[in-house]
């Protein structure tokens, strides 16, 4: 995972950058307060993980910083929070006790390394999927794009967790919908995907889903911006949740 150390938001006023990377956190949160509201939400907030980092390592933290949303195309990872601390404060008694800390909010710890002469980086990344919360996505329409080959046994069976046949490493105990109050942005994923697997668009279908009471998670791996967002669920869905649009 690349480090986010060096990390300056250009477009921070300057009466935040005056107080430094704590002016930046402050800064950052606001601005990410405004992307969760704009359906990404999640049940495991990175802001309170944070805010317990800051203050209960208050005497050692020399740096503290977070990209939740967007993925490390490098790595393939969600990208995580950024903590570092003065070297001299960091044994494997500090690292198993942060360890413990953060198991609570359900975040582990990737690894860490020295950062310069006198601190070390410590690299932290969500444990478990991010839970959208229903409300965010009320205005939201959800499809998920398939090869006809599959409609016979999905309109007898339903969609079922599988792993994918694309290019994209997705998990096989998940079901991927991508949520958008615009279909025609379907039309345009239905290429991505016959392109990535080699087959002729018109072999691929649209179903639109409902999601109405699935329990959906965020696919940290997956660009979200306001116009859609990659969403998937562990849940199987019965074939009169769905209907075939394009």
């Amino acid at each position: 995972m690349k480090s986010f150390r060096n990390y300056f938001d250009e477009n921070c006023p300057p009466e935040y950058t005056i107080f430094g990377w704590r002016g930046q956190l402050d800064w950052k949160r606001l601005k990410d307060e405004e992307i969760l509201t704009e359906g990404l939400i999640t049940s495991y907030p990175f802001t309170s993980v944070m805010s317990m980092l800051h203050q209960t390592y208050a005497d050692c933290v020399t740096h503290l910083e977070a990209n939740p949303i967007i993925s490390d195309k490098g790595s393939g990872k969600a990208c995580g929070i950024s903590f570092y601390v003065k070297k001299e404060k960091y044994s494997e008694d500090f690292k198993n006790e942060l360890g413990n800390n953060l198991k609570v909010y359900g975040y582990f710890i990737t690894f860490s390394e020295p950062y310069g002469e006198n601190e070390m980086g410590i690299f932290i990344e969500p444990k478990f999927p991010f839970v959208i919360e229903p409300k965010y996505l009320k205005n939201k329409r959800f499809f998920h794009t398939t090869h006809k080959k599959y409609l016979p046994k999905i309109e007898k069976n339903g969609l079922v967790p599988r792993y994918s046949e694309t290019n994209y490493a997705h998990d096989g105990n998940r079901i991927y919908l991508m949520a958008s109050d615009n279909e025609e942005i379907m039309n345009s994923w239905k290429k991505t995907l016959s392109d990535s697997k080699g087959w002729s668009i018109t072999d691929m279908v649209i179903l639109e889903v409902d999601a109405s009471d699935l329990k959906l998670y965020i696919d940290p791996n997956f660009e979200h911006n306001k116009i859609y967002t990659s969403v998937f669920t562990f849940n199987n869905i019965d074939p009169k949740r769905f209907k075939i649009i394009a």
